[in-house]
C-alpha cells in the first residue's frame, strides 16, 4: 500500500460548522480517495477550497455537502470533479480555543494539547455517527465520561475512544 501523504490546511469557510469550525487546522490526505460521508478539502483549479461533506447519490453523481445554510452544496461525477480540481480527505482537526498570556509561562502548544482532548457534543454525535437522543443517553448514564458548562457538554476524547474499544470488543 501506498503511503499517505498529509498536509495542514487552515479552514476558511463556515460549510462544515459546527462539527469543523472556521480557523480550526485540519489535517488531510492528499492521496487518499474519498468515501461516503467522508469530509473532504476540493480545490477547484481556479477558486477557492471547498470544506464539504462528500456524498454518494443513487445515481452515481457525487454531492459536495454544506452542513449549514450559510453556503452553498455542489452536485457533479466524480470523473468532473477529479478533471476540474483536487480533493483532499480530512483526516483529523485541532482548533485553538484562546491562547494564553504570554506571563504565564505557556505555550500556545499547551493550550492547544488541552483543547484537543475534548469534544464538543456535535463532534462527538459525529464520530459516533448517532442521533441527538442516543448521546444524551450514553452521556447521562455515565457511558461516556463529559463534563457540563453551562448548557454544554464537553467530552472526554479518551472516554470516547474507550468506549468505541469496548463496543468492538463485545
Amino acid at each position: 500500500m501506498a503511503r499517505i501523504r498529509k498536509q495542514e490546511i487552515t479552514v476558511t469557510e463556515k460549510a462544515l460548522e459546527p462539527i469543523i469550525p472556521v480557523s480550526a487546522t485540519v489535517e488531510c490526505a492528499v492521496n487518499l480517495s474519498p468515501e461516503n460521508g467522508d469530509y473532504v478539502v476540493y480545490f477547484p483549479e481556479n477558486g477557492t477550497p471547498l470544506f464539504r461533506r462528500w456524498r454518494c447519490a443513487k445515481d452515481s453523481s457525487i454531492l459536495l455537502e454544506a452542513l449549514n445554510k450559510s453556503a452553498d452544496s455542489y452536485r457533479s461525477t466524480e470523473e468532473e470533479l477529479k478533471k476540474r480540481g483536487k480533493t483532499f480527505v480530512i483526516l483529523s482537526m485541532k482548533k485553538v480555543f484562546r491562547s494564553l498570556p504570554e506571563e504565564s509561562g505557556a505555550s500556545e502548544m499547551e493550550a492547544s494539547a488541552s483543547a484537543e482532548d475534548f469534544l464538543t457534543f456535535p463532534e462527538a454525535m459525529a464520530i459516533l455517527k448517532v442521533k441527538r437522543t442516543r448521546m444524551y443517553e450514553l452521556l447521562q448514564t455515565g457511558k461516556i465520561k463529559a463534563s457540563k458548562l453551562g448548557r454544554l457538554w464537553r467530552i472526554e476524547r479518551s472516554s470516547l475512544n474507550e468506549f468505541i474499544r469496548n463496543c468492538r470488543n463485545n
